[in-house]
């Protein structure tokens, strides 16, 4: 049920992101392009890799989300917002980077699992990981 659920919100923002990339005139790479890609950067075949997941994303909404987690890990939960808190909300809000959809690609080669982020508008490794 939690697989079901977590595919339709992988389907749901995917809509969204194509959606908003067509808005803003972007053609964004297909799912081969980026397996050929992921393969490329992390030097295997691409028959010797299996993807577990190929996800398209918005690098900035991402970026804002992790921020927010960490700081919502690190504050008390009696903590009443100030005027000088709101104002530093908004300035990072506006400090926001535009929309930059992305590919999260998590994979496997052998025994070694693979975590990439690819641009998804051109094709640039944005982030490598081996583990």
């Amino acid at each position: 049920q939690e697989q079901l659920r977590h595919q339709q919100v992988l389907q749901a923002r995917t809509a969204m992101i194509e959606s908003i990339a067509a808005q803003n005139n972007l053609t964004l790479l297909d799912r081969n392009a980026i397996q050929a890609l992921a393969a490329q950067a992390i030097g295997q075949e691409e028959s010797a890799i299996t993807y577990r997941e190929i996800a398209l994303m918005d690098a900035s909404q991402q970026k804002h989300e992790d921020k927010s987690r960490h700081e919502d890990k690190h504050e008390k939960k009696s903590h009443r917002p100030e005027a000088q808190d709101y104002q530093q909300l908004t300035d990072s809000a506006a400090q926001q980077p535009a929309f930059q959809p992305i590919y999260k690609v998590s994979c496997k080669s052998g025994n070694v699992k693979y975590s990439l982020r690819i641009d998804a508008v051109t094709g640039k490794i944005l982030q490598s990981k081996a583990g």
